[in-house]
């Protein structure tokens, strides 16, 4: 399952090829705190979300199937959306990261930030670089967000990620919380270790 959030919260939430058609939809459209380190006992899953999850995508019972929450990484920080654009760059420049999700006052994730979205912002206003330290991470979203579920699979994710050009996908857990991140890194890391994971079977 795959949901789409904004500053206005979750506007998106169903399966890939849902997804697919709302975004279609939406480029046709227009076209006429203190940061927080999740640690990696946040995230339960447990069998019933699974096998719902099995169920939801039409898995047959011999499908071997490997989910997000296997190769995302929890070592991660949520910025808070009042953070300023200068700090939050600070805290892309120490992450492993090239963005980070930024989150409003309950936690939930409203989009990401990086280096792109910020200076692609500041070109297009032709503010100066002093800027960022009396601006918000707010203010500097790339957008809305694509985000996945735990349960979702490795396969299907990475077929979002190539379609929408993502390097970052956010995992959140049903309240919008972020629970860990997948880069394209991450999934290719997992399918080459030894033994391999396949994510294609």
């Amino acid at each position: 399952m795959f949901s789409i959030y904004s500053s206005n919260g979750r506007t998106f939430h169903d399966t890939l090829e849902v997804l697919y058609k709302a975004r279609s939809a939406v480029i046709n459209d227009s076209a006429s705190q203190q940061s927080t380190t999740r640690s990696p006992a946040t995230d339960k899953i447990n069998q019933n979300a699974l096998d719902a999850y099995r169920e939801l995508i039409h898995a047959q019972p011999k499908d071997e199937l490997h989910h997000l929450y296997e190769v995302m990484s929890r070592a991660f920080t949520n910025l808070p959306a009042d953070i300023s654009a200068y700090s939050a760059l600070l805290k892309i420049q120490q992450s492993p990261f090239n963005e980070l999700p930024v989150v409003n006052t309950h936690n939930c994730i409203i989009g990401m930030i990086s280096y792109a979205s910020v200076f692609a912002q500041l070109t297009q206003t032709g503010e100066e670089l002093g800027f960022l330290k009396i601006t918000t991470a707010q203010q500097y979203l790339a957008g809305d967000v694509i985000t996945a579920e735990p349960v979702t699979s490795i396969r299907r994710a990475a077929q979002v990620m190539h379609h929408y050009n993502l390097e970052t996908l956010p995992v959140v857990d049903n309240y919008g919380a972020t629970v860990g991140i997948v880069t394209c890194k991450s999934i290719v890391s997992a399918v080459s270790n030894d033994p391999p994971l396949s994510i294609w079977s």
